[in-house]
């Protein structure tokens, strides 16, 4: 099983930005995004700067 991801998480929950929020804005799948929270998926590059351009983060901060 891969590692959470707790970068993501922490921002999610400091931003106070849900991940149907995030999903909404960024048009990636609502369960996509629970995965990729809880290790399940690791995005692609698309995704991974489509997630840390919305949270206005480095993709290093987002995805460490």
């Amino acid at each position: 099983m891969r590692e959470k991801n707790t970068s993501l998480r922490t921002i999610l929950f400091e931003t106070g930005i849900t991940q149907r929020e995030l999903s909404k804005r960024t048009g990636i799948h609502e369960t996509v995004l629970s995965m990729i929270v809880n290790g399940k998926y690791i995005p692609d590059e698309s995704q991974k700067k489509q997630i840390a351009n919305f949270l206005n983060k480095n993709l290093e901060v987002v995805f460490k």
